[in-house]
């Protein structure tokens, strides 16, 4: 027989994260998670549900190789990995926070009318959608906020707004503007997304998760109990453009201004009102798309930082300027 030659090489352990089945078995069994298939597990039907593509896997793991040495790796690298490959794939559309939205009233809008738009801005293969146009349009609330009068903004793929008129009653703000569609220097404007109170806004909710556990390594012995991170889902009600209730289950989409997102059910229907559920999905960066706030820290997340690391930090940094 010839001499077998027997090569060892480490396991691969990811930050804030548990990988072996027999501890994974007790977030099961304590209804902490859904199932197996839970988008927190690290499981392949629980990462494919969270928007890691197969072809993700593949290409990461190709990329590191057998090695010796403990391997503790963060996130940042498999979801940058992973958004190389979905953004060409991924149509543009536009969502805006329900529970937080501001009214924009175009004084020299147009009656409600639409127009046709690419649903991905460089891959033709996805086709138009039309825009719907009105003089009632919604926007963030906390672009509102940001808005002061004779400010100039740009609302995204239509034009630029000067801002007439700011009317507050509580946390109500609407806001009178004129649009000039005209002049197309954007540069130095703050962008807007926003949707037509006049077409067909749908219900959808975006899901963020976060870490199950709360420190970088499980050590041995530790209890779960004391290292759970709580909570780890979150939600964040909104309404989006009309054509996103034709995506299907699995459906990749970027939500401008807010980032990745892929369908992962949809509730109700029939009697109830159908709402659609968004899981986001990372995109390797240490900050998000835009000064939109998000329930879950984005740092935190592929970067697997929990508090004790900051309050660490912040001690260690004190005590250097002490001595």
């Amino acid at each position: 027989f010839r001499k077998v030659i027997i090569y060892d090489f480490s396991r691969l352990c990811f930050v804030n994260t548990c990988l072996y089945k027999r501890k994974l078995q007790w977030f099961v069994d304590s209804g902490r998670v859904e199932s197996w298939e839970d988008p927190r597990f690290p499981t392949l039907r629980g990462i494919v549900r969270r928007g890691i593509r197969v072809e993700t896997l593949i290409e990461f793991m190709l990329e590191q190789g057998p090695s010796k040495n403990t391997n503790l790796m963060e996130w940042d690298k498999l979801w940058a990995i992973n958004k190389k490959i979905i953004d060409p794939i991924s149509p543009r559309y536009t969502a805006i926070s329900s529970s937080n939205t501001a009214k924009l009233t175009l004084v020299n809008g147009p009656s409600p009318t639409s127009i046709t738009t690419p649903a991905h801005p460089s891959n033709p293969a996805y086709g138009d959608k039309l825009q719907f146009r009105s003089t009632n349009i919604l926007i963030e609330g906390e672009d509102a906020n940001e808005i002061k009068i004779g400010d100039k903004v740009t609302l995204m793929k239509w034009g630029k707004a000067l801002v007439k008129e700011i009317l507050k009653d509580g946390e109500n703000i609407q806001i009178l503007a004129t649009i000039d569609e005209e002049d197309k220097d954007f540069k130095s404007t703050k962008k807007l997304t926003w949707l037509s109170q006049d077409s067909s806004l749908i219900k959808i909710n975006l899901v963020e998760y976060d870490h199950l556990i709360k420190v970088k390594k499980v050590e041995e012995g530790v209890e779960f109990m004391d290292i759970l991170n709580d909570p780890t889902m979150l939600f964040t009600e909104a309404v989006a453009e009309p054509f996103v209730k034709n995506c299907q289950i699995g459906d990749i989409v970027q939500f401008e201004r807010r980032g990745y997102f892929i369908l992962d059910k949809r509730v109700g229907g029939g009697e109830t009102e159908e709402i659609l559920h968004f899981v986001y999905i990372p995109d390797g960066k240490s900050k998000s798309m835009s000064t939109l706030s998000t329930k879950v820290d984005v740092k935190t997340n592929i970067k697997g930082q929990n508090v004790t690391d900051k309050v660490d930090k912040k001690e260690s940094t004190e005590e250097a300027k002490g001595q």
